[in-house]
């Protein structure tokens, strides 16, 4: 039996459309220059050996590629982001002066999204993909994961495993950026769900030669 759980939680990269700041849940838009470039400097080898799973989009799926090059991927449909329906691609200024649109933003969490999904729905989703990766890890006996997903399923996934109390839009999330979550010995004999120890998942710049 392992002797703790540790989840890391990685953003993909920068994307095309993330420069353009427009939404792009279920859109399969590609890293940009810039977001490759920074992946590049990045190096998470302490994370390693793991367990990789990702997002089945584009952005997620080469962010793991330049990131753990010899890992093997387990992609999770689950995992991806929010559906954006009608306001993908879309940017703010292009959407504020929808109606449907201003009242999500007051509310993201009853209010629907134009032929999207509702905030219980991504939740639900986000749940059963988990679970997934749950049944996958216990199968293999592997107590080290590392996920490579979205901003808003990152932020879900803080708010609903971290202890402590904190605000969905609280949390920070740089692209190719993330948490760590870990589960000690005895929470994991006491079967505790929510995480007491939480920590930037760390990275050091690759050497060049």
């Amino acid at each position: 039996m392992a002797r703790y759980l540790v989840i890391s939680l990685l953003r993909h990269g920068l994307t095309v459309e993330n420069e353009r700041k427009a939404y792009i849940g279920w859109t399969d838009s590609p890293l940009s220059l810039n977001g490759k470039r920074e992946l590049e400097g990045k190096n998470y080898e302490r994370l390693t050996p793991h367990l990789l799973f990702s997002s089945p989009l584009q952005r997620c799926v080469h962010t793991a590629k330049i990131l753990f090059p010899d890992e093997r991927l387990h992609i999770i449909d689950e995992l991806k982001e929010m559906n954006f329906g009608k306001w993908e691609g879309k940017t703010y200024d292009e959407l504020k002066h929808r109606p449907a649109y201003r009242n999500w933003l007051n509310d993201i969490f009853t209010q629907p999204i134009e032929a999207g999904e509702t905030f219980v729905q991504f939740s639900e989703r986000i749940t059963s993909g988990l679970q997934r990766v749950e049944k996958i890890a216990k199968k293999k006996e592997m107590n080290r994961i590392t996920i490579i997903t979205h901003g808003g399923v990152i932020r879900h996934i803080l708010h609903t495993l971290y202890a402590k109390e904190k605000s969905f839009f609280d949390w920070e999330i740089p692209y190719g950026g993330g948490y760590e979550l870990t589960w000690p010995e005895n929470e994991l004999k006491e079967g505790d769900e929510r995480c007491t120890l939480l920590a930037v998942v760390p990275t050091t710049v690759k050497q060049i030669g």
